[in-house]
């Protein structure tokens, strides 16, 4: 696994052909997405259409579905992979497509950031213990767990194709900070932008066993529960057991910090224009 713009990437194979570059997004509910230009290179003929949403509800895309013969990656081969064309944001990082967390539905997915690596197996994480192991609940199709925010349980996607320790709104607003919201970036997913607020938490962020203490987290109006993105995983290997519907967050420290994150391709630059106008529709920054 190689880190790109804090988001992991392995190489896949489809019908033999590449090495091709994915983004593993536990974030994304479908088994795979493939860029349009990926898919023009393979010659994959459309199955049909489908809407593509993200956790906001309230946008969606109509986009072509494709069938993938055999994609394989970290030693498996899968058939008959149903998979969606549409391009990952960011489209400068050079990514091919999108493994998604329904391909593992019937597996345990590790993505190991520490040692840079995944692995795909058989094991259980039926032992949940609350401190490590975690129950986990798909909610549309998407891994979520429970953190502690200043000691109010709050649901959480984890999302590695995201890069944010993010809040809704309905949290954060009840917060203290350092200093000042300020917005910054426009956010985008796959279907929908946001204006993005930021700020360093007064405070802590628990999860199972784990703090993070004065955690720097984004905010957005349009999400309506948490996200566990690569700033906040970044020390983690993160294991997913749909089946036994647990999650495993190892790592060497009991104590995180998260600062302010890189600038990558999943946030646009705000114009005057674009802070004025949140100004007026969300109060002072």
């Amino acid at each position: 696994m190689t880190i790109n713009h804090g988001l992991p990437m392995v190489k896949v194979t489809i019908g033999g052909q590449g090495p091709f570059e994915f983004v593993v997004d536990t974030g994304t509910s479908e088994a795979a997405i493939v860029s349009p230009a990926l898919a023009q290179k393979l010659k994959l003929q459309s199955t049909g259409q489908k809407h593509l949403t993200d956790l906001s509800g309230k946008a969606d895309r109509v986009v072509d579905t494709v069938t993938l013969d055999s994609l394989s990656v970290a030693g498996l081969d899968f058939h008959g992979v149903a998979a969606l064309v549409n391009q990952f944001p960011g489209a400068g990082r050079g990514c091919d497509g999108v493994l998604g967390i329904k391909l593992f539905r019937d597996k345990t997915l590790t993505v190991d950031f520490p040692k840079k690596r995944i692995i795909v197996g058989d094991d259980s994480l039926s032992a949940q213990d609350g401190a490590e192991t975690l129950p986990l609940s798909m909610k549309s199709g998407i891994p979520v767990v429970t953190i502690a925010v200043n000691g109010r349980d709050t649901e959480a996607a984890i999302d590695t194709g995201s890069s944010a320790l993010s809040l809704p709104d309905s949290v954060g607003k009840g917060l203290g900070f350092t200093g000042s919201l300020a917005l910054v970036a426009k956010g985008q997913t796959q279907v929908s932008q946001y204006l993005v607020q930021g700020g360093t938490m007064i405070g802590q962020v628990g999860l199972g066993a784990y703090r993070f203490n004065g955690p720097y987290i984004e905010m957005s109006s349009i999400f309506p529960i948490a996200g566990l993105g690569t700033n906040a995983l970044k020390d983690f290997a993160i294991s997913i057991d749909q089946r036994s519907n647990a999650a495993r967050f190892l790592a060497g420290k009991r104590d995180h910090h998260i600062g302010i994150p890189e600038k990558d391709d999943l946030h646009l630059p705000v114009s005057g224009d674009v802070v004025s106008q949140a100004i007026m529709s969300h109060g002072q920054l």
